[in-house]
């Protein structure tokens, strides 16, 4: 076999690779192995030994076991103790739930609808290091506003008056006002609305620029 054919199998195997593992890194927390103390069950396992949700030991987040009974379905985060293959997470987890999401970077799996009878056996999976509640995502503010309408649109047109809501509208031009954008770069040479208004900026990742908006 020449070098070419050698460094071809390689490439083909490594992408094989990257495609079979559904995720690539495992936090070395939910690589614990199991002591005496935990269930017998648990014997031999890696799994998520220190978590503070976790006062009973039966890598089952407390907060599941506080909010929901027998009967209940909820959401679940499925810590992975390995990067385990895309079809192996679907052979294995499916017949929990509704397989949601698979991380990309972080070997979780997200499970819906999952039965909370079922969550002693999903924790005791060999692959498991944890089950963790996925919380319902909340806003935390309290009082919104409609977004800033700038010019004219038919999207803000009020359908009472048939008048335009906007700061057009409403004399507000912003002649005078100074606006700063932090940003990791900005277009001020082609870009319409900084054409000939542009007043001063300086690189932050640049050590040799002086600093001075020059």
């Amino acid at each position: 076999m020449t070098r070419y054919h050698i460094v071809a199998c390689l490439v083909v195997l490594l992408m094989a690779a990257d495609i079979a593992l559904a995720c690539r890194y495992t936090p070395q927390a939910w690589q614990q192995p199991v002591d005496r103390h935990a269930p017998f069950a648990y014997a031999g396992q890696r799994k998520h030994t220190t978590w503070t949700r976790d006062r009973n030991l039966n890598f089952v987040d407390d907060e599941i076991e506080d909010r929901f009974r027998p009967g209940d379905r909820m959401s679940v985060l499925v810590a992975l103790n390995r990067c385990v293959a895309t079809s192996d997470i679907h052979a294995k987890f499916s017949g929990y739930g509704r397989i949601g999401y698979i991380g990309k970077l972080i070997t979780f799996v997200r499970l819906d609808e999952v039965a909370f009878s079922d969550l002693m056996r999903l924790a005791a999976l060999p692959e498991v290091a944890m089950v963790h509640w996925n919380a319902p995502a909340e806003p935390m503010n309290d009082v919104a506003t409609r977004a800033v309408q700038a010019r004219s649109s038919e999207t803000y047109r009020d359908p009472a008056t048939g008048s335009y809501q906007s700061a057009e509208v409403s004399g507000l031009t912003g002649n005078g006002i100074s606006i700063a954008i932090l940003d990791t770069g900005v277009d001020n040479a082609d870009h319409p609305a900084f054409n000939g208004s542009r007043v001063a900026g300086f690189d932050a990742t640049d050590p040799g620029d002086p600093g001075d908006g020059s």
